[in-house]
């Protein structure tokens, strides 16, 4: 998987993002429609126009996948790559 935040520079990722800030599932891109299939978070705080992502994240929710729109908390790793740690959803 491609490790981008779009539109957003990395240059120095320790003190350019917070390590887990709130957003919602991006209705621009399209939401994952398998467990393989990436997910755009968008985070009010930096930009409503730019997701970040593609984030990879976690099956932890049994069967259900992040929807467009859902709330989602991302962390960013050391090098400021975005993982999507939760979001809003039934567990199933």
């Amino acid at each position: 998987m491609v490790d981008v935040v779009e539109g957003l520079a990395r240059a120095n990722p320790s003190s350019a993002y917070s390590g887990i800030v709130a957003g919602y599932v991006s209705s621009v891109r399209p939401a994952p429609r398998s467990f393989d299939d990436p997910v755009w978070v968008v985070v009010p705080e930096y930009s409503t126009e730019r997701p970040f992502g593609p984030c990879a994240w976690p099956a932890i929710h049994g069967n259900t996948l992040p929807a467009a729109g859902a709330s989602a908390w991302i962390a960013f790793d050391t090098e400021g790559a975005p993982l999507v740690i939760s979001w809003e959803g039934t567990h199933s």
